[in-house]
């Protein structure tokens, strides 16, 4: 297994996940850093202290409530929020940042966090994968990722948590052709309640705000591209004709997403569609065949044969990367 970094804190009620500056490719016209936090604080009071080279010069502002996860928020510790910290003022670089609670002192003891540049990516398409934890099998990962490639996706982001060796040397693979970015997510998560991703160990509450902070982290990151999905590595987008992603889609028009929703940006509006204008299936299996009270097989049945029209092409790039990676699985 490969396990990483737990997530650094200044507080001992809020805990940042990542910091990331707005996206501009002058970076003398970056305007604002957004902090993705999970937060166990009422009142949401903090300061910002960014830090330059060699943590020397110190810019002090007020930390701006953004945005907080409400999904099961009564009953969970640390709750997902956004915080803003305007950086307009700033003349230095920024390396790390920290949040602090109101009258207390920066540079406290410990704990400095990097702050992350966001890329200008004009006309490119980028996926957020969320968090790869446990076992995944290797061979179905490089399908996924194949499948993405030949899809005209330019990046996937996603979070590494503690998975098997097989799998993360998949990541690393496409993580060296260009494709992936793999950032570390802790083990250990913070707070009181022990919890992970797995079906065992999944708080209904609390999980959700640990997925969210990365879906936040993922939105920020990629905000220089032009086109960005949230899309499982268990989860294939198919068009009739195969289309790549951006031949699909016109634009990316949202201010906020989480697994399920997105929210429109200002100035746009969310369009339904109904069942004549669009049909999309969301084809899963059900968790167990025995179990036939399980609302799952209430839903409607639907034969799709579509991925069988690229299903030689797809097989061949699968056995070229496994013969590369040297893995036996199958």
């Amino acid at each position: 297994m490969v396990s990483f970094q737990k997530i650094k804190t200044c507080s001992e009620t809020v805990h940042i996940f990542s910091a990331v500056a707005q996206a501009k490719l002058n970076l003398s016209l970056i305007e604002y850093v957004v902090l993705n936090v999970l937060d166990g604080s009422i009142y949401s009071n903090y300061d910002c202290c960014i830090y330059g080279e060699n943590e020397q010069a110190v810019h002090r502002v007020n930390a701006v409530l953004k945005e907080t996860y409400d999904h099961g928020s009564k009953y969970a510790d640390l709750i997902a929020r956004q915080y803003v910290c305007s950086v307009q003022q700033i003349n230095i670089k920024m390396q790390n940042i920290q949040l602090v609670r109101k009258g207390d002192f920066c540079n406290c003891s410990h704990n400095f966090h990097p702050v992350l540049y966001a890329a200008v990516k004009e006309n490119k398409f980028a996926i957020c994968a969320k968090i790869a934890y446990n076992y995944l099998n290797p061979l179905y990962l490089i399908e996924w990722f194949e499948y993405q490639k030949m899809m005209t996706v330019d990046t996937v982001l996603m979070f590494i948590q503690d998975i098997n060796q097989d799998a993360y040397a998949v990541l690393k693979y496409y993580e060296r052709e260009g494709i992936a970015t793999l950032i570390p997510y802790p083990s250990k998560m913070p707070g009181k309640i022990d919890r992970g991703f797995l079906i065992h160990r999944w708080h209904n509450h609390q999980s959700t705000h640990d997925e969210q902070v990365a879906v936040y982290s993922c939105k920020e990151i990629l905000q220089g591209f032009a086109f960005v999905a949230v899309v499982d590595v268990d989860e294939f987008i198919v068009h009739d004709k195969f289309l790549g992603y951006t031949e699909i889609l016109t634009t990316e028009l949202t201010t906020s997403m989480d697994t399920h929703k997105m929210w429109p940006n200002k100035g746009y509006r969310r369009i339904e569609l109904r069942s004549h204008n669009i049909i999309l299936y969301h084809y899963r299996k059900c968790q167990r065949s025995d179990n036939k009270t399980d609302i799952c097989f209430r839903f409607s049945r639907n034969t799709d044969t579509k991925m069988l029209n690229i299903m030689d092409r797809l097989y061949e790039r699968v056995i070229a990367v496994k013969r590369r990676l040297c893995i036996s699985a199958v």
